[in-house]
């Protein structure tokens, strides 16, 4: 049976049919969020939700798709709740759980709302896909969109990471490269005659996201927890989540519930918390550089930022910023202690717990949800940077690295760098070491091209030394990069 529904503004209040077209309010442009008629739902609440079915759509009965035939998964959701008792040991908590969406089928909570974003263009009638994204959402639009047989076409800015741009194209999406995540966004917009556009900040999209709400209930027995921390970029995740607390609390599934709302930012791009700790009600968009490890979530003028500001107030919860260094630290913590590999974006809420502990505003024996929104392969460079500092590690990634160096270098070019280290800085001496210790015979010619590639590559630098009698001669040192190579593979 057809869910009775409609659209509201969440900026003005206007009401409106459901209709395919209506992405934002057309009255005021604000965000249009789906409700329902919860008192002819709480007559069959029985058939709202099927405990059979192991992804998000065992709450079909509570989502807004008409055609069921027509629903695209790739089993997403239905994540686990796993209780962190070393993470609990280190903070000096009892209670801490990981809501790991890791486990999602492109590695990110985004495949919820593109699922039931998806199954709404297949039902009804488009062929084609499109998006703007940093990353995480282009990559589950493109894995949807091969799951569904749709064209999928994504406008990627040029910062986008590698490991999602990679993850983007083998799922045979069509990609552009842009100059911004703002040109990505207007380029995608533009092709809707042909393409059914996506963006986070669709009506369907936000209600595929609520289930991440559904399931936090489910999994604890509907005792709903005392804290839930999520990041926030566009504060799209944390508005839902108490969308799904009010609706499974409409529905009598939970008594009024007392969770207390927490979001997250990078202190980088931090709106919303900079309007927290000013105590204001509305959100001023920030300018400047976004220039920050949790890429994901840094958005200017964050579309729910006002409606986080309000679920933050009445939940007596919290919005604050960490750093990069508070991030990395957190990724390395988690993966460390607890096995999971999550994003910077995804670790910042664990960088606000350890803050928020840290000050008593936790106590011991209440329950936190922790929502790990993304996995960490996807930002390579990251995981790459954390390693680096842990110093029993340093040496097995220089010598990995140094691997690749040393393909890439030759066997003769080593040699040259060996010869350096070894005290002969200019050229006829590094020459007559070359034939006389190491049996590389080459031209001077030869050898001088050589030292020339090396200085390119940053591993020698070129000197000049005057004699008494005036003369210049030209030695030659190793860089730190050329010594850490003669060190490794000398």
């Amino acid at each position: 049976m057809p869910l009775p529904m409609k659209m509201k503004c969440i900026k003005c209040g206007r009401e409106y049919p459901v209709e395919i077209y209506y992405r934002r309010c057309p009255s005021c442009s604000g965000i249009l969020h789906i409700y329902y008629d919860y008192d002819e739902m709480r007559k069959r609440r029985d058939e709202l939700i099927n405990v059979h079915e192991d992804s998000m759509w065992r709450y079909k009965g509570l989502l807004p798709v008409q055609d069921l035939s027509k629903i695209i998964s790739l089993k997403e959701g239905w994540t686990p709740l796993i209780k962190a008792k070393r993470l609990a040991n280190e903070l000096k908590l009892n209670n801490i759980y990981l809501k790991d969406e890791t486990r999602n089928p492109s590695g990110s909570f985004l495949d919820r709302g593109i699922s039931l974003e998806v199954s709404i263009a297949a039902e009804y009638g488009f062929k084609s896909l499109t998006c703007g994204s940093t990353g995480n959402l282009a990559a589950s639009v493109a894995a949807y969109g091969a799951r569904g047989g749709f064209k999928t076409i994504i406008y990627v800015p040029r910062k986008v990471e590698l490991g999602k741009l990679y993850q983007i194209a083998i799922y045979g999406a069509d990609i552009y490269i842009v100059n911004s995540y703002e040109e990505a966004l207007k380029r995608s917009e533009m092709m809707f005659l042909d393409s059914f556009v996506i963006t986070t900040s669709d009506p369907w999209y936000l209600e595929g996201i609520k289930t991440i709400a559904y399931e936090i209930l489910e999994q604890f027995k509907f005792n709903p927890p005392d804290y839930v921390i999520t990041s926030a970029g566009t504060g799209s995740l944390i508005s839902m989540t108490y969308k799904g607390f009010e609706e499974m609390h409409l529905l009598d599934f939970i008594d009024e519930f007392n969770t207390s709302f927490i979001a997250v930012q990078s202190d980088k791009a931090d709106p919303i918390a900079k309007a927290f700790r000013s105590g204001k009600d509305h959100v001023e968009p920030i300018t400047g550089s976004l220039d920050t490890v949790a890429l994901d979530i840094a958005i200017s003028n964050p579309t729910h930022g006002d409606v986080v500001l309000d679920i933050v107030h009445k939940t007596k919860g919290y919005v604050l910023s960490v750093s990069d260094e508070e991030i990395l630290e957190s990724l390395s913590l988690l993966a460390k202690l607890e096995g999971i590999l999550a994003e910077p974006s995804a670790a910042a809420v664990l960088a606000g717990l350890k803050r928020l502990a840290d000050e008593g505003k936790i106590l011991p024996s209440e329950t936190v949800v922790l929502v790990i929104t993304g996995a960490g392969l996807k930002h390579p460079k990251a995981i790459r940077d954390t390693v680096s500092k842990i110093i029993t590690l340093r040496r097995i990634l220089s010598i990995v690295e140094g691997e690749k160096e040393l393909s890439r270098l030759g066997t003769t070019k080593i040699k040259i760098l060996q010869a350096i280290a070894e005290g002969h800085t200019y050229g006829y001496a590094i020459w007559k070491v070359l034939k006389n210790k190491y049996g590389v015979k080459v031209g001077l010619p030869t050898l001088y091209q050589h030292l020339k590639e090396l200085e390119k590559m940053d591993l020698i630098t070129v000197f000049s030394e005057e004699s008494d009698k005036g003369r210049k001669s030209i030695h030659y040192t190793l860089t730190h990069k050329g010594q850490r190579i003669v060190e490794d593979f000398g």
